[in-house]
């Protein structure tokens, strides 16, 4: 009967409920319908008021968790079986890392009280885990940081969704097109061997490869933290050494004297000259001297790679500040100099300290 939810089957009244579109994220049958073992229309009637109040009560405290557990979305009802594992006191896992003893704490919590099976499975850990490709992870995350780019121009926006979009192509070629939550250390260890060859046959910078790998560091960090994972980062720690070691051949004094002297180094922009003549004058050495800081887009990239060439070309030995490099750790993960910072004037004079305080800069 249409208001009373109640429908007659043979000697028997039976529940009949279209579920609300309201509350469809929470509810996966889309109609509720059993015999209520009855053949008392008022009987009937009143069973079927409360159990219509308690359906009601479950699906609104459902919906006020946030627990969509029976959202369309694979990535939304995996969030929220997630969410509820969290509000458990459990860390959010799948059935297959489970201990025993962590299976057996979930196994008290659904006999001791009243979950539904949507709940069950997550609590679990049996809510498939969504599987996307490395440019849906970044997509999720180029949306999340977006307040990043409030006072960027458009510009250096592309420059920088270039620099992840290539660091994305590059992994593809050289390990295969995983799926984003497939992808482990092993495979990242792979990349950077992949970049060690290239480095070596190519002729590039160390730091080229290390941009590479920390964009795709951080992307992997924000999707976790989109998702509330606590999963470690596959390319935390993993990058190449920027600089060889390379054995010095003390000067003669008659060397030094013609390194000094005007247009003994045509070569060399005026700033560079500048400073080995101040480093022939102090006795400082170069490692404690030479860190190019570069412009953060394409073209400062560009220049810093020249002067390194030019500047180890004279014996010295040169250094870049790796912008994309993350500068601390944090409770969620690494800590990254945002990307609205596109040189040091940016920067206050405490932060700049900040940085040389810890060798960065």
């Amino acid at each position: 009967m249409w208001g009373l939810h109640l429908k007659q089957k043979g000697r028997w009244w039976h529940y009949y409920r279209s579920v609300p579109r309201e509350f469809a994220d929470v509810e996966r049958k889309p109609l509720i319908s059993f015999s209520l073992k009855t053949g008392d229309f008022s009987e009937a009637k009143r069973m079927a008021a409360e159990i219509s109040v308690r359906l009601e009560q479950d699906w609104r405290a459902a919906k006020a968790r946030g627990v969509s557990l029976c959202a369309q979305d694979v990535a939304e009802r995996y969030r929220a079986a997630a969410a509820l594992q969290r509000s458990h006191g459990f860390e959010p896992k799948s059935a297959l890392d489970l201990t025993d003893a962590e299976l057996l704490d979930r196994l008290r919590l659904l006999i001791i009280g009243q979950h539904s099976a949507p709940e069950q499975k997550a609590l679990l850990g049996l809510t498939p885990e969504p599987q996307f490709s490395l440019s849906d992870a970044f997509d999720r995350f180029w949306d999340y940081i977006k307040d990043e780019w409030i006072r960027v121009s458009h510009d250096q926006q592309r420059v920088k969704r270039n620099i992840y979009l290539k660091a994305i192509r590059n992994f593809e070629e050289a390990i295969g097109a995983l799926p984003f939550q497939k992808v482990e250390r092993s495979h990242a260890v792979q990349f950077r061997a992949w970049w060690v060859e290239r480095v070596k046959e190519k002729g590039l910078k160390p730091y080229t490869a290390n941009r590479e790998i920390n964009s795709l560091r951080r992307m992997f960090g924000v999707n976790y933290d989109i998702d509330g994972l606590s999963t470690t980062n596959p390319f935390s720690g993993v990058r190449l050494k920027e600089t060889a070691e390379v054995a010095r051949i003390p000067l003669e004094t008659e060397q030094i004297v013609g390194l000094a002297k005007p247009g003994a180094l045509p070569a060399l922009h005026d700033d560079f000259v500048r400073l080995l003549r101040l480093l022939i004058n102090t006795g400082m050495r170069p490692v404690e001297t030479v860190c190019i800081v570069y412009d953060r887009d394409q073209a400062g990239q560009d220049g810093a790679a020249k002067a390194v060439e030019l500047i180890e070309a004279q014996g010295l030995t040169a250094t870049v500040f790796a912008w994309d490099a993350p500068v601390s750790r944090g409770q969620r993960g690494d800590v990254f100099i945002p990307a609205a910072v596109g040189d040091l004037a940016d920067m206050s004079s405490k932060q700049i300290q900040w940085l040389r305080e810890r060798g960065l800069l």
